[in-house]
């Protein structure tokens, strides 16, 4: 598959990343061509354009929203974790145990799956999992 990464952070980046690179009067016609939505891509890019343009403005910081550079992918990879590292969960290496979460407080939870989960069903157990 064309846009298929271990997460839809990345996916969702790599399908921005090279609709940027398209030319203006040729957008449409990509986003047909690779069944995506326009108008997201089109709110995506206002928001990033927003985003880039405060952090201009009021740190002094330039962005390239080219996102050409080869480090963006652990870059990203580093912002999501560190987005989402509260959230993060370990296989304790019981079934019945779950995973275990580092709460907000510092005290260990444990998480379970709903009964009919894929990943309780499934033959393979995640090391790592990240819970809303």
């Amino acid at each position: 598959m064309r846009f298929c990464h271990e997460s839809d952070f990345l996916t969702y980046f790599e399908v921005y990343r090279e609709w940027v690179t398209v030319p203006k009067q040729s957008k449409s016609k990509w986003c047909i061509l690779n069944c995506i939505n326009a108008r997201s891509l089109r709110t995506a890019h206002d928001l990033i354009s927003e985003i880039t343009y405060i952090l201009q403005k009021e740190i002094k910081l330039k962005i390239s929203t080219k996102f050409n550079d080869g480090n963006v992918h652990d870059s990203l990879l580093k912002l999501i974790f560190y987005s989402f590292y509260q959230n993060l969960c370990i296989f304790s290496g019981h079934h019945r145990l779950g995973y275990r979460s580092l709460g907000v407080s510092g005290t260990y939870q444990f998480i379970h799956h709903h009964l009919y989960s894929p990943m309780v069903t499934g033959d393979r157990n995640l090391l790592f999992m990240m819970h809303y």
